[in-house]
């Protein structure tokens, strides 16, 4: 990850975009191996029904990340004006930033003694071939499908504040409670600059989702996983209907609110898929990893609606991932059934 990172130096004089995807690939493949190692680690220290809180306790430290990322982006990439800012002079500086963080964090875990895990026992229908545990199969799909959703509407999340924060409501007396270089005059109305727009997204949108892992690990303490992940993917189908449906100002807030409900969904739907995997716990984690290759799918999707029928109307494609996701929770008590039959 740290090698990726340190590639936007070059990447820069290069200024071709191979260059920064040729990063970007590096970097998502040291993610991918931290998922894959950590993910499973956090579940089994532990009794069995508490898999899913743990994840979610530990994926909620990350929020801290996640909501400082698109601050400090905005800092050096995003125009404070209304023109697009198209420079790539500052674009390495944040990730040498990471790219050290992140030697210094190996450098202390490869000196650092940590517990090992228990032993994976096998477990009463734990044998087998993967492909027969319908819940861990399903779990790869929904992964998928929740991923997809995911990227999907932080890709545009930012342009749909520049172009939906126009309505009548945002006017000059919100516009003076904000900082200058976060809004421009156009028209008869005010709208969100691209800096102002990384600004609320952070705040708002990443916060609520660092709010949701918090508030969810405690739900999932509580309530059972499958439940829990039922009720918040059915809450962003109707979060993603009410932005489909343009709907001004209420749709800005429901694209806000999905954020909240989408901050469960990764680790819970992980801890589903490898529950009472027992030996085999460690090759199905990497599989459910890898479907995070859904972000490399339905964004492209979402895109392609976007730009023929309208921004908003391209989020019907997250409102069918998050669908999916649903159906996955409410039948996973089936599906869990019959693949630990003995």
């Amino acid at each position: 990850m740290a090698t990726g990172a340190f590639w936007f130096y070059p990447a820069v004089a290069i200024g071709q975009y191979w260059a920064f995807l040729a990063g970007l690939f590096v970097i998502a493949c040291g993610l991918a191996c931290l998922e894959t190692a950590a993910n499973p680690y956090t579940t089994v220290l532990g009794p069995p029904q508490g898999a899913a809180a743990r994840i979610n306790l530990a994926h909620s430290t990350n929020g801290i990340g996640v909501l400082l990322g698109p601050i400090v982006g905005s800092m050096f990439y995003l125009s404070r004006t209304g023109v697009p800012n198209i420079s790539n002079e500052k674009l390495w500086q944040p990730y040498v930033g990471i790219a050290a963080v992140v030697t210094v964090l190996a450098v202390i875990f490869a000196l650092s003694k940590v517990p090992e895990p228990p032993a994976e026992e096998k477990v009463a229908g734990g044998g087998g071939s993967l492909l027969a545990k319908k819940h861990f199969v399903f779990a790869v799909l929904a992964q998928f499908f929740y991923v997809g959703a995911q990227i999907a509407i932080w890709g545009l999340f930012i342009n749909f504040l520049t172009s939906e924060a126009e309505m009548p409501g945002f006017g000059s007396g919100l516009a003076n409670l904000l900082p200058g270089d976060w809004t421009f005059h156009q028209g008869e109305h005010y709208r969100l600059t691209d800096y102002g727009a990384g600004w609320m997204f952070a705040l708002g949108g990443f916060g609520l989702f660092s709010v949701g892992r918090l508030t969810g690990s405690m739900a999932l303490r509580v309530f059972s996983a499958q439940k829990t992940l039922a009720l918040y993917g059915l809450m962003n189908v109707i979060m993603m209907a009410l932005v489909f449906a343009r709907l001004g100002w209420l749709s800005v807030a429901a694209l806000f609110l999905s954020n909240l409900f989408m901050s469960i969904m990764f680790p819970t739907i992980f801890s589903l898929g490898i529950q009472d995997l027992g030996d085999q716990t460690k090759r199905a984690s990497s599989f459910i990893v890898m479907s995070i290759g859904g972000g490399a799918v339905f964004p492209i999707l979402n895109g392609w609606i976007s730009g023929h029928f309208g921004l908003a109307r391209g989020f019907i494609v997250p409102l069918f991932c998050f669908l999916a996701v649903m159906l996955y929770a409410l039948s996973w008590q089936k599906l869990h059934a019959e693949s630990t039959k003995a």
